[in-house]
């Protein structure tokens, strides 16, 4: 009982650069979903991340139509390019993590 959908964020959410590909599966009693992804690059673009992830949820159909893919699943591994950046060097990184 596999599914699997595909959602383009690129110019014009046509353009394959950017998107998701998502499916979902049942495994004994839970329902898993995943979504592979690649976001808006650039340290600038943090909204424009944001708003592919949400593009993204709303588009991916799995299963039932009336519900986005996230909203149907009991747990969700989301994974791929999110286009994150630490600007930090690898010392500053651990001395940040250290005093956490």
């Amino acid at each position: 009982n596999v599914m699997t959908d595909t959602v383009g964020t690129g110019i014009a959410g046509v353009y394959g650069n950017k998107g998701a590909v998502g499916c979902t599966l049942h495994f004994h009693e839970t329902r898993l979903a995943f979504v592979a992804c690649h976001l808006a690059a650039h340290e600038d673009a943090t909204r424009d991340r944001l708003e592919d992830v949400a593009q993204i949820v709303r588009a991916l159909r799995l299963g039932n139509s009336e519900l986005d893919a996230i909203s149907q699943a009991h747990h969700t591994i989301w994974l791929g390019d999110l286009n994150y950046r630490v600007n930090l060097s690898w010392e500053e990184g651990a001395a940040a993590i250290r005093e956490r």
